[in-house]
């Protein structure tokens, strides 16, 4: 179920993130795109990124955190 911007959390960060779909730089004080998943609130640069998050948030997640861990291995 989505979750109306207004009901996410009111303490946005001023730093960017980046979209968990595309990966484009998202301001969270800027956009009007955000989904709380598991106690997380992620942000998109676009609605349709908004709609593939959201048909299968898991994938995304996974995909990041693999990113990640490959970061940090280095």
């Amino acid at each position: 179920m989505m979750t109306p911007m207004a009901d996410l959390p009111t303490t946005r960060g001023a730093t960017p993130t980046n979209d968990p779909v595309c990966g484009r730089p998202v301001d969270p004080n800027r956009t009007g795109q955000g989904y709380v998943h598991e106690d997380a609130v992620y942000y998109f640069c676009s609605n349709g990124c908004l709609r593939r998050f959201m048909a299968d948030p898991d994938a995304f997640i996974a995909t990041q955190r693999s990113e990640h861990d490959a970061d940090t291995a280095d």
